[in-house]
């Protein structure tokens, strides 16, 4: 029994040495051998990569209005991703962009925002819907059977005969941004083209004063108010003039071309003179007031903006006449293009003759007398005088008459010969423009030559019995050379500086009479008193009337 015991206690402690032999031999190798990668079974610290298995966006839908911004929200899973880096894109940058999770709403459309995951290439999307902005003004679109529509209402109201608000011209148009982005400014051809193919009519919208532009193709019509400008924060010759900018700038100086209207009738205190002799505008102007009588009663009421009426009453031969005077020193071609604007109306009869138009004096070396008849109370040949010819100026024919003077009084205080030039429109008119210069040319292309301008100017004139000519809007103007007007005045900011005639009208507001980037064409179209083109600083405040296609 003790012989087994011992035995078995034997066997025992055996496999105990056995086992820490084994034991000892494990002690002596590396704790990880691993794979050299960090992923061993041992107790390193390096964690083991997590891979992404998606990504999220949210919102999953967005609405902008143009230029507004929104924010999106990328999720990657799993929250502990080893790499959780994304890039974001948008299939339609035109429409939205996106930078970091913040779209920018750009035009209106639709547009698919992409988030991508670096590790996996997952996506999400996101849909972004960009509507335009409701318009702060809801224009009415207008069909003048025209290449644009146009508005019904002036920026800045809704209300056809209200003014509206007034803009400075600006290269960024202001349309778009206020009443929608199909609207605009108007071009200076466009203008042209609403000038050109529509009737101008002189009206009124309840008490508004303005011009109805009547379609000749479909007889739709919008009206224009003369609303006036604003320069300092006052506003001007509103209910007198109207001014319309273009977006069409000048090339060569910091102006911008605009439609100009100015409503009939007198504006300004009135002066009235009884006596012959010459009277000034106001103290500074080149603009010239005449009357003369040779016997009888006549009278002339003169106003500040050049506007005049003659009267008569048995004055045998009575002139009333508003133009400029010059120095005798120089002929026509160096001083400037000369034209003339008017609009009149005429009461009563003239005895045995009439001339209602432009009358002018050359001398004293070369004495000449010069009528441009645009009207007469009734029709005659001028006196002592031969038909020479007709030729086309203003879109009529002239009827040329040319005489001669002998020992008779004239402007330069003696008694001479000389001749007498008359061009008789065979239509007569009431209203219109005359390119003056146009018929010098003419009657010296045919031998009958003019000496040193000693005055320019529109008239009225008649030879007896009792009447009178109204004349609600007169312009008469020498314009030289763009180019030598660029050089001869400075461009300091003031509207006045504009003026490139010697009839500086008074105050802000000036008729200048520019030419057409330097070209022989003048830019102004119809009628001076009706709607044309002109130019002007941009800094003025102005209305402005929208289109669209």
């Amino acid at each position: 029994m003790k012989q087994n015991l011992f035995k078995l206690l034997r066997t025992i402690v055996m496999s105990a040495i056995v086992v820490f032999s084994f034991a000892a031999c494990k002690g002596d190798e590396p704790e990880n051998p691993g794979n050299g990668e960090g992923n061993g079974s041992g107790d390193d610290n390096t964690p083991a990569k997590v891979a992404v298995t998606g990504v999220t966006l949210s919102p999953a839908t967005l609405s902008l209005i143009e230029g507004e911004t929104g924010t999106l929200s990328a999720t990657v899973s799993p929250s502990d991703a080893s790499n959780a880096k994304i890039a974001w894109s948008s299939d339609k940058p035109a429409v939205a962009t996106v930078a970091d999770g913040l779209v920018t709403a750009v035009s209106e459309g639709s547009a698919k925002i992409t988030v991508t995951t670096e590790d996996g290439g997952f996506t999400a999307s996101c849909e972004v819907s960009v509507s335009a902005p409701t318009p702060t003004y809801s224009m009415a679109p207008v069909d003048l059977g025209l290449s644009v529509k146009w508005a019904e209402s002036n920026l800045g109201t809704i209300i056809p005969a209200e003014s509206g608000e007034y803009y400075a011209w600006s290269e960024t148009d202001p349309v778009p941004g206020l009443c929608g982005k199909a609207w605009r400014m108007p071009t200076k051809a466009e203008f042209e083209e609403l000038i050109n193919q529509c009737d101008m009519e002189e009206t009124k919208q309840g008490s508004i004063k303005g011009y109805k532009i009547t379609s000749k193709s479909n007889g739709n019509s919008i009206f224009l108010p003369a609303a006036g400008y604003k320069k300092g924060g006052e506003l001007n010759d509103n209910q007198d003039y109207g001014y319309y900018w273009s977006s069409t700038a000048c090339e060569n100086v910091p102006a911008a071309w605009y439609l100009d209207f100015m409503m009939e009738g007198h504006k300004g205190t009135p002066k009235t003179v009884t006596s012959n002799g010459e009277q000034v505008i106001y103290s500074g102007s080149d603009l010239k007031f005449e009357l003369w009588t040779e016997k009888g009663n006549g009278s002339l009421t003169y106003y500040p903006d050049g506007s005049y009426k003659m009267m008569w009453n048995n004055s045998g031969d009575a002139l009333g006449k508003l133009g400029l005077k010059f120095d005798r020193k120089r002929r026509h071609e160096e001083i400037g293009h000369f034209a003339a604007d008017y609009k009149f109306t005429k009461q009563g009869n003239a005895g045995s003759f009439s001339y209602i138009g432009i009358y002018g004096w050359t001398g004293p070396e070369n004495i000449v007398e010069f009528y441009i008849v645009e009207d007469q109370f009734s029709r005659f040949e001028p006196y002592e005088c031969n038909r020479k010819g007709e030729y086309e100026v203003d879109g009529d024919t002239y009827v040329f008459y040319a005489g001669n003077r002998y020992n008779a009084p004239n402007v330069f205080g003696t008694t001479a010969n000389f001749p007498q030039y008359y061009g008789v429109r065979k239509s007569f008119r009431q209203k219109g423009h005359v390119d003056i210069t146009a018929h010098f040319k003419q009657w010296e292309k045919w031998g009958y030559t003019l000496g040193n301008l000693e005055s320019v100017m529109v008239l009225a004139e008649a030879g007896g019995g009792q009447g009178s000519v109204d004349f609600s809007y007169v312009n008469i103007y020498p314009q030289a050379s763009f180019s030598s007007w660029l050089e001869s005045n400075e461009l300091t900011g003031d509207d006045t500086a504009w003026n490139a005639t010697p009839a500086k009208w008074g105050g802000e507001v000036t008729n200048a009479y520019m030419y057409n980037q330097g070209k022989d064409q003048p830019v102004r179209f119809p009628a001076g008193p009706d709607p044309y083109l002109n130019l002007r600083e941009q800094t003025l405040l102005q209305s402005i009337r929208p289109v669209r296609k």
